[in-house]
């Protein structure tokens, strides 16, 4: 896409730079919303939920904020480094399916873990 731009309207001065800085302000609101989310999510749903008491203020949410971008971020450079992205897969995939196999197979096997 940015070659697109550049090239197509490489004619007109200073319209490529504000069609990505567009392209890019689009994609920072949509992570910026994904992160207010979250947060709202986390007050709401856990801190409520362990502390019935605690009156969450807007000075909380803009913490859980910033723990959740920099949780975000730190995540981001320890997938870059890990490898390739099918081993990563390979490897969630693996960590995921044996437990939940294993529940299948309790559930499924014995009469001590379903509802009769």
């Amino acid at each position: 896409m940015p070659y697109f731009i550049t090239s197509t309207l490489s004619d007109l001065p200073g319209v490529p730079g504000l069609c990505i800085c567009g392209i890019f302000s689009a994609s920072l609101s949509t992570v910026s919303s994904a992160i207010n989310s979250l947060a709202a999510v986390v007050s709401e749903d856990f801190l409520k939920t362990i502390f019935p008491k605690f009156n969450v203020t807007v000075f909380h949410n803009k913490v859980i904020s910033l723990v959740c971008g920099a949780l975000c971020v730190a995540i981001s450079f320890l997938i870059a480094s890990l490898g390739s992205l099918v081993k990563m897969t390979i490897l969630i995939v693996g960590l995921v399916a044996g437990p939940n196999l294993g529940a299948f197979l309790l559930a499924a096997c014995t009469t001590a873990t379903n509802e009769q």
